[in-house]
Protein backbone atom coordinates (compact mmCIF):
# COMPACT_ATOMS: atom_id res chain seq x y z
CA UNK A 1 0.00 0.00 0.00
CA UNK A 2 2.82 2.42 0.90
CA UNK A 3 4.51 2.04 -2.49
CA UNK A 4 1.16 2.45 -4.23
CA UNK A 5 0.47 5.72 -2.42
CA UNK A 6 3.92 7.05 -3.32
CA UNK A 7 3.63 5.91 -6.95
CA UNK A 8 0.32 7.74 -7.35
CA UNK A 9 1.56 10.97 -5.83
CA UNK A 10 4.63 13.10 -5.49
CA UNK A 11 6.87 10.09 -4.86
CA UNK A 12 6.41 8.73 -8.39
CA UNK A 13 9.94 8.44 -9.77
CA UNK A 14 12.47 6.18 -11.39
CA UNK A 15 14.08 5.71 -7.97
CA UNK A 16 10.80 4.41 -6.54
CA UNK A 17 10.32 2.09 -9.51
CA UNK A 18 13.76 0.60 -8.86
CA UNK A 19 13.25 0.28 -5.09
CA UNK A 20 9.63 -0.92 -5.12
CA UNK A 21 10.45 -4.58 -5.91
CA UNK A 22 12.68 -4.74 -2.84
CA UNK A 23 10.21 -2.89 -0.61
CA UNK A 24 7.31 -5.12 -1.62
CA UNK A 25 8.98 -8.48 -2.27
CA UNK A 26 12.63 -8.38 -1.20
CA UNK A 27 13.78 -8.41 -4.86
CA UNK A 28 17.01 -6.41 -5.11
CA UNK A 29 17.44 -6.85 -8.89
CA UNK A 30 15.93 -3.44 -9.70
CA UNK A 31 19.17 -1.62 -8.94
CA UNK A 32 22.20 -3.94 -9.04
CA UNK A 33 24.69 -1.38 -7.73
CA UNK A 34 26.82 -1.86 -4.62
CA UNK A 35 26.54 0.45 -1.63
CA UNK A 36 30.35 0.79 -1.63
CA UNK A 37 30.24 2.03 -5.24
CA UNK A 38 27.55 4.55 -4.36
CA UNK A 39 29.75 5.80 -1.51
CA UNK A 40 32.66 6.25 -3.92
CA UNK A 41 30.44 8.09 -6.43
CA UNK A 42 28.99 10.47 -3.84
CA UNK A 43 32.55 11.26 -2.72
CA UNK A 44 33.43 12.19 -6.33
CA UNK A 45 30.35 14.42 -6.44
CA UNK A 46 31.25 16.07 -3.13
CA UNK A 47 34.77 16.79 -4.40
CA UNK A 48 33.45 18.36 -7.60
CA UNK A 49 30.88 20.40 -5.69
CA UNK A 50 33.50 21.64 -3.26
CA UNK A 51 35.82 22.61 -6.09
CA UNK A 52 32.98 24.52 -7.76
CA UNK A 53 32.08 26.30 -4.53
CA UNK A 54 28.61 24.74 -4.51
CA UNK A 55 26.69 23.79 -1.40
CA UNK A 56 27.06 20.15 -0.36
CA UNK A 57 24.58 19.88 2.50
CA UNK A 58 22.43 17.13 0.99
CA UNK A 59 25.40 15.33 -0.55
CA UNK A 60 27.12 15.33 2.84
CA UNK A 61 24.06 13.75 4.44
CA UNK A 62 23.88 11.07 1.76
CA UNK A 63 27.61 10.42 2.14
CA UNK A 64 27.24 10.08 5.92
CA UNK A 65 24.43 7.53 5.48
CA UNK A 66 26.38 5.50 2.90
CA UNK A 67 29.55 5.62 5.01
CA UNK A 68 27.61 4.33 8.01
CA UNK A 69 26.32 1.40 5.95
CA UNK A 70 29.79 0.58 4.62
CA UNK A 71 31.33 0.92 8.10
CA UNK A 72 28.69 -1.50 9.39
CA UNK A 73 29.91 -4.12 6.91
CA UNK A 74 27.20 -3.56 4.30
CA UNK A 75 29.36 -2.26 1.44
CA UNK A 76 28.67 -5.35 -0.68
CA UNK A 77 24.90 -4.98 -0.34
CA UNK A 78 23.01 -3.69 -3.34
CA UNK A 79 21.44 -0.24 -3.15
CA UNK A 80 17.83 -1.46 -2.70
CA UNK A 81 18.97 -3.28 0.43
CA UNK A 82 19.52 0.10 2.09
CA UNK A 83 15.79 -0.05 2.86
CA UNK A 84 16.52 -2.98 5.19
CA UNK A 85 19.86 -1.65 6.43
CA UNK A 86 18.46 1.74 7.42
CA UNK A 87 15.43 0.16 9.03
CA UNK A 88 17.73 -1.93 11.25
CA UNK A 89 19.87 1.05 12.22
CA UNK A 90 16.80 3.02 13.27
CA UNK A 91 15.59 0.26 15.64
Amino acid sequence: MFVEVLANGGGASTALQRLAPFITAGDREGLPFLVSNARKDIDYYRSMSGAAGAQRTIADGVADALCAAVDAGQGQAWMPELVRIFRRSAD
